[in-house]
């Protein structure tokens, strides 16, 4: 894109594994930061603060390693690996986030809402939240995605 636009030495990327790693990575890059340079850096770093934790329903049977799945249950999946499988997606989150190595240093979740997700579901999770996180913060942002119920950053 940079090419076809003529401006190839004015484009930086920076790769991403999720949404919400280029969603904080916008979030640390601060248009007060006048260098470029440093503007990059920090969204580095922010993009490499942020674990990724997302919950859909599982498409067929799945077995690997310690966890196994039934086709219709939710996951929970942090980074690429399964770690929870529950019967409702907003405890599979709760399952899934309790599986971050370091979450101790961890002091915010956003959590990007599906787009079959009603304000009872969410208004649960916030309460599931409440109780198992009290000193974790969090914050909800409609994504509208349909396959995931929940992605959720924690940073």
């Amino acid at each position: 894109a940079a090419e076809i636009c003529g401006i190839k030495n004015k484009v930086d990327v920076l790769p991403t594994r999720s949404v919400l790693e280029g969603y904080y990575a916008l979030a640390m890059g601060s248009p007060d930061i006048e260098d470029p340079d440093e503007r990059i850096e920090q969204m580095k770093i922010g993009a490499g603060a942020i674990t990724t934790v997302s919950v859909t329903q599982a498409v067929r049977d799945y077995t690997h390693g310690e966890y196994s799945c039934k086709k219709g249950d939710f996951i929970g999946v942090v980074g690429k690996t399964l770690v929870s499988d529950e019967n409702d997606a907003e405890t599979a989150l709760i399952k899934a986030i309790e599986k971050i190595d370091d979450l101790e240093d961890k002091s915010t979740v956003i959590i990007l809402t599906g787009a079959d997700v009603s304000d009872d579901r969410r208004e649960r999770l916030d309460a599931l939240l409440e109780e198992k996180f009290p000193d974790l913060g969090h914050e909800f942002l409609e994504g509208g995605q349909k396959t995931y119920d929940f992605i959720a950053g924690v940073v």
